[in-house]
């Protein structure tokens, strides 16, 4: 109970606060999408929000711009939408948390979603490949995803937060995840983030990296309830080209650089709490 009551609390908090939309940078290979979200790559940048209504677990409403701006033709995404493996589970707050970007360069905006409370809060992050008529074919990620660290366990949260960047400057948007139920050494909600890498056939586990307070070079002690990965944010902040990861704790805030290889350790360094929330996603 003291896992699930710690869990709601955190909860209550960041949908206080309001949950920022869509990332909205700009892809740094002329041939990915002019803007992370233009989901059918028409040249105009759409709209994606919550709908908790339309379906028992949530979902997304697309719709689609237009040279005079929002059109009337419209799209939902959720947990039963066709192709999606899983079913669509009650409270499972699908499209509360969400970023856009074009993670397979293939001209067209992504979306993805964390479902921190899916499946006794193991949870798990959906990623829609955009296409010419909208979102379409779709994969989901957990910790059971060849080379993501970790095992999916109840109160992980994985996918309490996610932001998109261009973390190792290959030109493929990268996804940061967030996880802030991670025990570790035997501390309750410490938590760690997760950063998948974009390639030509979207986001997997291949090449993911994990940081947490215990890994080598990461400041700070691990410490129970910290709930690192609060939230997480990926952007080139040096203008070398390569997003840097920004991740809050309980404790602090911390930025690791971007890199060719990656987000790396080296230089890692405190930031200021508010520059994290100041950062539209």
């Amino acid at each position: 109970m003291k896992r699930q009551l710690r869990t709601t609390t955190a909860l209550a908090a960041i949908l206080a606060a309001g949950v920022a939309p869509l990332t909205l940078t700009t892809p740094a290979s002329a041939a990915a999408a002019k803007y992370a979200d233009d989901f059918n790559g028409d040249g105009f940048r759409d709209y994606a929000v919550y709908s908790g209504g339309d379906s028992k677990g949530g979902g997304v409403e697309v719709t689609f711009g237009t040279a005079n701006g929002p059109g009337t033709r419209t799209q939902l995404v959720d947990q039963a939408s066709p192709g999606v493996p899983g079913a669509d589970e009650a409270d499972d707050w699908f499209g509360e948390v969400r970023t856009a970007a074009d993670f397979d360069k293939d001209g067209h905006g992504d979306i993805a979603v964390g479902t921190a409370v899916h499946s006794k809060s193991k949870g798990r992050v959906s990623v829609w490949y955009g296409s010419s008529s909208g979102p379409s074919t779709s994969t989901r990620i957990t910790q059971a995803t060849s080379g993501v660290a970790g095992t999916p366990e109840t109160y992980d949260e994985f996918g309490w937060s996610v932001s998109a960047g261009d973390a190792n400057g290959d030109g493929y948007k990268d996804l940061a995840v967030g996880v802030i139920g991670e025990a570790i050494n035997g501390k309750e909600y410490a938590g760690g983030v997760h950063v998948l890498y974009g390639r030509a056939s979207g986001l997997s586990g291949t090449r993911s990296q994990w940081f947490a307070r215990n890994s080598a070079g990461v400041p700070g002690a691990l410490e129970e309830g910290e709930h690192f990965g609060y939230a997480v944010r990926l952007r080139d902040t040096n203008a070398d080209g390569r997003a840097d990861l920004y991740v809050r704790g309980s404790v602090n805030t911390l930025r690791l650089p971007g890199s060719p290889t990656g987000v790396t350790t080296t230089g890692a360094a405190s930031a200021e709490e508010k520059l994290i929330e100041g950062t539209l996603q």
